[in-house]
């Protein structure tokens, strides 16, 4: 960088050069540590989030008897390691859990360093009932899709247009909900058009339905080879509900 003028010139300029050299390095500075202030709350997506009935292996580094294989976090959301009592760690990520045992052991102990591992994540969970294969409660340890959810849950139970089918779910009536309201998915446009923007990410305590679709029936009768009900299944047209029922007979005024 070259300047041009008297000393003096030179001298104001190189003063202002100066200034505007620490301010920018201020700024800077102050984005970084609003940015880290900002980061403190992160998303359990981003960096899992303890919460209760999560367990961890925690020992001091160096000395294998103060290991711990499977300290669980208790409903209020604290957990006992040696000296540590009863800490608060509900919503800590994992890092800032080792890092609260440390600052009250440091009181105990001297040159020691807490080593925290994951031994189940079992805290967040999502719920998927209905027609699907494997009913339950998932564990949700890592970001999970919609169709992964079903995936994990071994997929929707099949079926044909009789009586014994074990039932389709019925994707128009299906259903996701969250802290109690409904969430704006299309099952039929994921599952059947495959919209991919209808497969929303999951969130603890998330509840998936798919209600069975043979909870409503069809009447078929008449000269038919075999009249009676039939299961109804959402798309089905009449000439797949006369097939199912054998079709015309004989004496059938087509």
């Amino acid at each position: 960088m070259k300047f041009h003028g008297t000393a003096g010139d030179l001298m104001s300029k190189y003063v202002v050069f100066a200034l505007t050299l620490i301010a920018v390095c201020t700024w800077a500075k102050d984005d970084q540590s609003s940015s880290n202030t900002a980061g403190s709350h992160v998303s359990w997506k981003q960096e899992y989030t303890v919460g209760p009935g999560d367990s961890f292996r925690i020992e001091l580094y160096g000395k294998p008897e103060t290991a711990r294989l499977s300290i669980v976090v208790q409903p209020d959301g604290t957990l006992s390691y040696l000296q540590a009592q009863n800490i608060p760690v509900n919503g800590m990520t994992i890092n800032q859990v080792r890092d609260a045992v440390q600052k009250t052991l440091d009181k105990y102990y001297k040159n020691v360093e807490v080593m925290v591992q994951p031994v189940l994540l079992a805290s967040k969970r999502y719920f998927v009932l209905g027609r699907v294969i494997n009913k339950g409660s998932y564990i949700l340890d890592h970001p999970t899709t919609v169709m992964e959810a079903i995936a994990f849950a071994g997929g929707f139970e099949s079926g044909v247009l009789e009586p014994t089918s074990s039932g389709l779910a019925d994707l128009s009536r299906s259903f996701l909900v969250r802290d109690g309201k409904r969430v704006d998915v299309n099952f039929e446009k994921l599952f059947l058009q495959g919209d991919f923007s209808q497969n929303v990410e999951l969130e603890p305590n998330d509840y998936l339905f798919f209600p069975s679709a043979v909870s409503h029936e069809v009447y078929v009768l008449g000269a038919l080879k075999n009249p009676g009900k039939l299961n109804y299944v959402p798309g089905v047209t009449v000439m797949a509900a006369l097939a199912s029922a054998g079709s015309f007979n004989t004496s059938a005024f087509r």
